[in-house]
């Protein structure tokens, strides 16, 4: 019986997690769809793929891991192995998507910010296969702290610009000229700054606020990793302390990041 490239390197990944010294964690593949309907805020879509179960009850498949770790409501520093399911970009169906990730919760230290990038960049060199790859990181609260006082509405036109380099945009929605220092890469964090230093990855990272996100999950540092030949990201995450204060959650600091295998395998 032959593994697929996909399965392959996730048998990689999960050796060089457990060697780190990170916990094997399994959550289950579906929850009450009111836990999901409840978070839609933190999730990519807000469609989510529901079924009744033998008691009538409305359930729905896993379209987030972190979410189901986080209900578990344990400490620590954990990996995972498991699938998601999201609507497909290129279709009106859903799709089952293979997703390798790294999740730490309980109270963070910049020090262990500093060993997830390195775990990160360690993952881009797995599965990248000899070819070049590119770990881009952004500070959200350096973001959201230029734009005090702006209401929510604007708050999220000038994200989306941020995300598109939309230098016009900004300009349209006169975003504060701190905002574009910092798209322009002349503001820089200071915090970001010292974990890329301490990773020892410094030629393969850039601050760059391209790739900031919902920054109602991702509320600090972000995380996203390119492969060569690749058009899209093969690694996504970050600190997601917003998120927490929304679930209300018990757990004061999370951060994590998800690798899609089967992307990094084509």
């Amino acid at each position: 019986m032959f593994m697929s490239n996909s399965e392959f390197l996730s048998l990689k990944l999960r050796s060089f997690y457990e060697k780190s010294g990170l916990s094997f964690c399994r959550v289950k593949p579906f929850e009450d769809y009111d836990f999901y309907a409840d978070k839609k805020d933190f999730l990519t879509s807000n469609s989510i793929l529901s079924f009744t179960d033998l008691n009538g009850k409305l359930m729905a498949l896993r379209p987030d891991v972190t979410l189901s770790v986080i209900k578990r409501g344990i400490a620590g520093k954990f990996f995972y192995d498991e699938k998601v399911y999201r609507p497909d970009e290129n279709s009106s169906s859903f799709t089952e998507i293979n997703q390798t990730g790294v999740e730490f919760l309980g109270d963070l230290s910049d020090d262990d910010l500093i060993l997830l990038v390195r775990l990160a960049l360690k993952t881009l060199e797995i599965i990248s296969d000899g070819r070049d790859f590119l770990l881009d990181t952004a500070d959200a609260q350096l973001f959201l702290r230029t734009l005090d006082g702006v209401s929510t509405a604007r708050r999220h036109a000038i994200l989306r610009c941020m995300m598109r380099r939309d230098y016009h945009g900004l300009e349209e929605l006169e975003a504060p000229n701190e905002t574009v220092e910092i798209l322009k890469g002349s503001r820089k964090s200071e915090r970001l700054g010292r974990i890329i230093k301490a990773s020892g990855g410094d030629n393969k990272i850039r601050e760059d606020y391209s790739a900031l996100m919902n920054v109602n999950y991702y509320s600090g540092i972000v995380l996203k990793g390119y492969i060569e030949g690749f058009g899209r990201c093969v690694i996504s995450g970050g600190e997601y302390d917003g998120m927490l204060r929304g679930m209300k959650s018990s757990f004061r600091n999370g951060a994590g990041f998800g690798v899609y295998v089967q992307e990094s395998a084509e």
